[in-house]
């Protein structure tokens, strides 16, 4: 996995597809100004960009999940 992202320069993961949740992704940027204007729209639309308006719950559940796919 880590190979695959070493070489691109951004993703997006459906965590309710991919990480095993009922809720959430990600979004992966590795150019900084980039980063910064997705961030500004993130905070908008879904909250800040440590949890974009997830619950602890949903984290830990996406947190798990990825896991679980990464080792499998």
């Amino acid at each position: 996995v880590r190979d695959m992202f070493d070489i691109a320069d951004g993703a997006t993961i459906s965590a309710k597809k991919d990480g095993l949740t009922n809720i959430g992704g990600v979004l992966l940027i590795r150019d900084e100004a980039l980063f910064r204007r997705a961030t500004e729209l993130l905070i908008l639309t879904e909250g800040y960009v440590t949890y974009g308006g997830l619950a602890g719950r949903d984290l830990e559940a996406m947190a798990q999940g990825f896991e679980e796919v990464t080792h499998e």
